[in-house]
């Protein structure tokens, strides 16, 4: 049986960046973690979750929860750095 810490290491991704797809797509993280690792594989995948990351970001702006939208960004940033080609 796999583990969550098995799809983030198969996906090379943080537990943060398998979060927020989570949150944007309303699935537990495993889940979360199984989709990340299929769409990391492709160019539009990995847009599709920056586009997640990008309406987590703007829904904690719209809720005035700035402490996430940091947090949110910051992991964003991570995964463009380390997953989006030619950024």
């Amino acid at each position: 049986m796999l583990t969550l810490q098995d799809c983030l290491d198969y996906a090379n991704l943080s537990s943060d960046e398998v979060s927020a797809i989570a949150e944007h797509e309303h699935v537990p993280e495993v889940v979360a973690a199984e989709l990340a690792a299929q769409w990391v594989q492709s160019d539009s995948g990995c847009y599709r979750i920056v586009s997640c990351m990008i309406d987590n970001i703007e829904h904690a702006q719209a809720q005035g929860d700035r402490r996430k939208a940091l947090d949110q960004e910051q992991s964003l940033h991570h995964f463009v750095q380390t997953h989006v080609p030619d950024h």
